[in-house]
């Protein structure tokens, strides 16, 4: 009998990695396809969405929904791919994920190029994993006409519309103890 209850703790982990994949990949399309009933339903209540060194973060769910609305006014068009994705269950209700991910997008009438990480906390809320909190950094982010001239440059996130340093990998202290920097 202790060899089922295991097996069906090793199937739920499963099943709940599967879920949190899910949600990961439905936020993408929610976004692309502006699904504002989508987009409240994948997060809890008391989320908390910013950036890596962000002066302020965006707190609960409704002002989350209202930061993207606003957002949408100056990109009509976006196109999330998700690529690698870890994820470590630290107990039945919380998991902890870390996605690397790219973005297409029109913004002010400027093409522009993505390539970002999210440092995300799922928490299962009423039933249904959901993102408790989504921190991103940017290894660059970009007008697609200024691509190979600032790939290479550590002010390479445009994010806020004015040159900043790029979060990563030059931000991650192994980088820094690697090149000789730390």
């Amino acid at each position: 009998m202790q060899e089922l209850t295991e097996i069906a703790a090793r199937l739920q982990r499963i099943e709940d990695r599967e879920e949190i994949r899910n949600l990961v990949a439905g936020y993408g399309r929610v976004v692309d396809d502006r699904d504002m009933d989508g987009l409240r339903a994948l997060f809890a209540p008391d989320v908390c969405f910013g950036a890596v060194g962000a002066a302020q973060k965006i707190e609960g769910r409704e002002a989350v929904v209202a930061f993207y609305e606003s957002r949408y006014a100056g990109m009509p068009l976006s196109n999330h791919f998700t690529h690698d994705h870890v994820i470590v269950l630290e107990s039945d209700n919380l998991a902890r994920g870390q996605v690397n991910a790219h973005v297409e997008m029109v913004r002010e009438g400027e093409p522009m190029l993505v390539a970002m990480r999210y440092a995300d906390t799922y928490v299962r809320h009423e039933g249904a994993w959901k993102f408790q909190e989504r921190i991103t950094s940017m290894f660059y982010y970009l007008r697609t006409a200024d691509y190979l001239e600032k790939l290479g440059d550590r002010k390479r996130n445009f994010s806020s519309g004015e040159a900043a340093d790029a979060d990563w990998p030059e931000g991650i202290a192994t980088w820094q103890a690697y090149e000789g920097l730390g």
